[in-house]
């Protein structure tokens, strides 16, 4: 019979969590595969969507939500409106709405490495661990030595320690 150490069990979770994130996100690309992309790796969410931008850089989060808002009302289709307002909504703390829309994002794009990212970090705040791990691993299989990917290993690195 084997003790098992005060460090180990936080290391088989920790393994556990990082290979079941890995799997749901190796599914969810599996699943889209068959898509055919435009080759864009990542988004330019700021050309998109330039008035909520403007009002985003001067920290003025209510009116960015209402630009990105209005954007969604006219292309319900777009993955980046919904993620610009999902970080604005992150940014005023209103984590469950932020969730909601980057979960649509990812829904719409599922390979919307900055939006699993940016969802990994709010469920993060919110306390959801598990969660919280799996999108940052989504993040960095969609986007392995890009800087989305490479802020997602800092944030699981820091989540490690």
């Amino acid at each position: 019979m084997t003790s098992e150490q005060p460090g180990d069990a936080a290391a088989s979770r920790l393994r556990w969590l990082a290979l079941t994130g890995i799997g749901v996100a190796l599914v969810a690309i599996a699943v889209v595969g068959w898509w055919q992309f435009s080759g864009e790796a990542q988004h330019d969410a700021h050309e998109q969507h330039p008035p909520g931008v403007e009002h985003a850089g001067k920290d003025d989060r209510g009116s960015a939500v209402d630009e990105f808002t209005k954007a969604i009302e006219l292309k319900p289709d777009d993955p980046k409106a919904y993620f610009n307002r999902g970080v604005n909504y992150a940014e005023t703390g209103d984590l469950d709405r932020a969730i909601a829309d980057l979960t649509k994002a990812v829904e719409l794009d599922p390979r919307f490495a900055e939006a699993y990212l940016n969802r990994g970090l709010a469920y993060r705040r919110k306390g959801e661990h598990d969660r919280s791990t799996g999108d940052l691993i989504g993040a960095v299989v969609l986007d392995p030595s890009g800087p989305v990917g490479a802020q997602a290993k800092d944030h699981l690195t820091r989540t490690s320690e």
